[in-house]
């Protein structure tokens, strides 16, 4: 068998199995909580075969995961007992090319029966009811948006979303403003705030955190005002460093920057801070120094805080922060997933092997994160006709095992 590691945008887990959408191509797997060989379910429907980031946000409710669309068209619900589909069409249409590749969801919670689900391309939140199965739309504030200093081409809510009381909170990406979503009223407030805080913030069981935007101070948000509760005035830091998204683990405040090979933790309780160094996981030497690059998600699970770096295709779990860190490999045998995506396709000419730009960083990349398999040219136009897609510069030796 030859490994082939799998990255996936975000987990579900049930019975003791790890459920996810695989972000190379489509695929749905489910692997040992522990990690190993990941066993494939089945495909999406409707969908192709070869089309990456189909899915960002993955929430569980009793036996059914939903999950939520990155690049696909669909909303898609997976029973785990009965190993059905239901694919709902999403209802925003958008027709800015600018936001192409940015995610249709980008943060998703469960409340009681409900999950709520925010979107990066659009301003919208999209609630869907697992006991009813009615699925809602929010999306009448695109001029309060534009009202409070919103750009173009820009995403709208961030990646931590956080329930106080009776509300979501969420924090917009570009302007200083929390967003509350009233979940009685139904009714969305935009509060602006002086500090100028970064786009992540935190929850425990009692409140929400902001971190400052060079992440030097935390401050503790009381619905109204921002209050400071802890300085980083022993921790040297780059004040360059930006953070993107959080996590709560027991007592503990989990930022996670862009770029960095460590993690800023600060104690709910005492306000100590400290930076856990992360990069002792390391495997790939060439990413040395930016070990993290982004998180794909972070989940609790058992009393464990589960997330996956972008540049390593495994899964660091954590007890505390004092505790050692375990990783997670999870893959798939390559030459299983080569005949799979291939196997009713023309190797010939190769004319039906058309891959889509749906790659994490768009138009720059391809296929180096899908699987090394074909670097295929642009397709251009001679006289309004389209060519053939030829094959470029490169034809990996995999190929020569179908």
């Amino acid at each position: 068998m030859i490994k082939y590691d799998l990255w996936m945008s975000d987990i579900v887990f049930f019975d003791n199995k790890i459920f996810f959408s695989a972000g190379q191509f489509n695929g749905l797997f489910k692997v040992d909580v522990k990690g190993g060989k990941a066993e494939f379910i089945a495909t999406f429907p409707k969908e192709s075969r070869l089309k990456a980031r189909l899915h960002s946000v993955a929430i569980i409710y009793k036996d059914e995961i939903i999950f939520f669309p990155d690049l696909s068209n669909y909303i898609t619900l997976y029973n785990v007992r009965n190993n059905t589909f239901v694919n709902i069409r999403y209802p925003i249409k958008s027709q800015n090319d600018a936001m192409k590749y940015c995610p249709k969801i980008v943060s998703g919670i469960l409340i009681d029966s409900c999950v709520y689900a925010f979107s990066a391309k659009d301003p919208c939140i999209i609630r869907y009811n697992f006991e009813t199965k009615e699925l809602k739309v929010y999306d009448e504030w695109s001029e309060e948006f534009k009202a409070y200093g919103y750009r173009e081409n820009i995403s709208y809510f961030c990646r931590d979303i956080c329930l106080q009381g009776n509300s979501i909170l969420a924090k917009t990406y570009q302007n200083n403003v929390i967003v509350e979503f009233d979940l009685v009223t139904e009714k969305m407030f935009f509060h602006q705030i002086n500090e100028r805080t970064s786009i992540v913030l935190c929850s425990d069981a009692d409140n929400i955190y902001f971190l400052k935007k060079n992440g030097i101070s935390i401050y503790r948000w009381d619905g109204h005002n921002l209050f400071k509760c802890a300085e980083q005035s022993s921790i040297v830091m780059d004040i360059n460093v930006r953070y993107q998204c959080s996590a709560c683990l027991k007592d503990e405040l989990w930022f996670f920057p862009f770029v960095h090979d460590s993690i800023l933790v600060i104690n709910s309780k005492n306000g100590k801070v400290k930076n856990l160094d992360v990069s002792n996981i390391r495997t790939k030497k060439e990413k040395e120094n930016v070990f993290l690059g982004a998180v794909w998600f972070r989940k609790i699970y058992d009393k464990k805080l589960f997330f996956m770096p972008v540049l390593e295709n495994r899964i660091c779990c954590f007890a505390n922060s004092t505790e050692k860190v375990s990783s997670i490999e999870i893959y798939t045998d390559r030459l299983e997933v080569n005949r799979y995506l291939f196997q009713e396709r023309n190797f010939g000419s190769l004319q039906k092997v058309i891959i889509e730009r749906d790659s994490l960083w768009g138009e720059t990349l391809i296929m180096d994160d899908f699987l090394d398999l074909l670097v295929l040219s642009n397709i251009k136009k001679v006289n309004g006709k389209k060519n053939e897609i030829k094959v470029g510069k490169e034809i990996h030796k995999i190929c020569s095992t179908f």
